[in-house]
Order: structure tokens, then C-alpha cells, then sequence
């Protein structure tokens, strides 16, 4: 089978399955080979008391994240200001199907630069996306603005069940920030920090033996 990008005729077909592609989809966002992701309802800030991030402490990155529901009005981004948004749309991808989101053009000439991302296959959620004002004023969002475009590709095969994505972000919903959950057990493991612990969490357990399966 030869990998494909998907046009508008396979997304809104992939969309009217169950689970649909796209819940929530409109017409209207569909584009020629890509669909337009909105802006939800919250939005997500760093803390402006947080002063580090301790990258083998979860907890702490946790802390410096606090939501925000966008008002009516909007919300604005400050200068130089980086930030997370839900977006309206769950995605629901095949393990047949690969996405990446790419930013909206407009919004890289007015210096709002979008994160660009890739999205497992058999991922399902609803995505938070990074904003980041690089101008010397204020940005004013509004929920419901299309903020980036999602392009799916077919696989040339489905990948091994063992490599399917089951991720810390599966099922997200709201503010979900930067997981490095694994990257700390990994390290005190290595370490031999708590490892009689780390082996009695059947979470860290789970975690443990897909990463080295992916070693093997």
C-alpha cells in the first residue's frame, strides 16, 4: 500500500466514522488536504512566580501552569509571552494514519508563531498547542479562531501492537502540559534511586518495559 496524504474527500469520510476522525468537524474548516483546528476555551500560562523548571521533578512542572478560560472578549498574549491552547476539535486517529499540525500562515506574518507537531497514530484527544508572541505588543485570541492546519497520511502499514502509541497524552482533555514522567523514572533508575520503589508502581513498571522493549 503506498502511503497518502489525505485529501478533503478521505477527511470528511474518515470524520463520519465511529469514532469519527474529527468530532466536532465543520465543513467549513476543510481545506483541499488539510483541516483548520480551533482555538477551545482555555488557555494555559506559566506562572510568572515560577522561577525553574526542574526537569526530573513532574510536580514542578505541573505547579508553573496555571488555565484560564478565554472570555468573550479574548485573551491577551503579552510580548514575547508563550502559552498553551486546547483545541475545540478531539482528534480520534486510525493506527493507519499519521497527522501533523502545521501553522496558518497569517499567523506567522503577524509574529504569532504556532508549534509545530506530530501526532501518533492511535492517538485520541484533544491537542494543546503552543503560542508564542515574539512581537514587542500584545496579541489579542479568541476561542473559536482557526489557529492551525492538521495534515493526515495514510502508513504504508499498521505499526506493531507493542508500538502503538499509548503515551501520557492519550486521552487529553484541557490543560496538559510537558510530561517528563519517563525521562525521571528512566534517570533514577539509571541512577538506582528508589528502585525498589519504581519497580512497586505498576504505572513506572508499564512505562519501564514499553521503553526498553523499544530499545530491543
Amino acid at each position: 500500500m503506498i502511503h497518502l496524504i489525505l485529501t478533503d474527500k478521505e477527511i470528511r469520510n474518515y470524520s463520519t466514522k465511529v469514532p469519527p476522525l474529527i468530532d466536532g468537524f465543520k465543513e467549513e474548516s476543510l481545506q483541499s488536504e488539510s483541516y483548520d483546528l480551533t482555538i477551545g476555551n482555555i488557555v494555559s500560562k506559566y506562572d510568572s512566580d515560577f522561577k525553574i523548571l526542574d526537569l526530573q521533578n513532574q510536580a514542578s512542572i505541573d505547579e508553573a501552569y496555571i488555565s484560564i478560560p478565554i472570555p468573550a472578549e479574548g485573551y491577551l498574549i503579552g510580548p514575547k509571552e508563550y502559552v498553551l491552547v486546547s483545541i475545540e476539535e478531539k482528534l480520534n486517529i486510525p493506527c493507519n494514519i499519521t497527522a501533523h499540525v502545521r501553522p496558518r500562515t497569517k499567523f506567522t506574518r503577524i509574529g504569532l508563531i504556532v508549534s509545530g507537531q506530530h501526532c501518533n497514530s492511535c492517538y485520541s484527544g484533544f491537542l494543546n498547542l503552543g503560542l508564542y508572541n515574539v512581537n514587542p505588543f500584545a496579541v489579542k485570541i479568541y476561542a473559536g479562531m482557526k489557529l492551525a492546519q492538521i495534515v493526515f497520511e495514510e502508513l504504508k502499514s499498521t505499526p506493531s501492537s507493542e508500538k502503538q502509541y499509548r503515551g501520557s497524552y492519550q486521552g487529553e482533555k484541557g490543560t496538559v502540559g510537558a510530561d517528563f514522567t519517563s525521562e525521571q523514572a528512566l534517570s533514577e533508575l539509571a541512577t538506582g534511586k528508589d528502585r525498589e520503589k519504581f519497580f512497586q508502581d505498576e504505572t513506572a513498571k508499564e512505562v519501564y518495559d514499553i521503553l526498553i522493549k523499544g530499545l530491543e
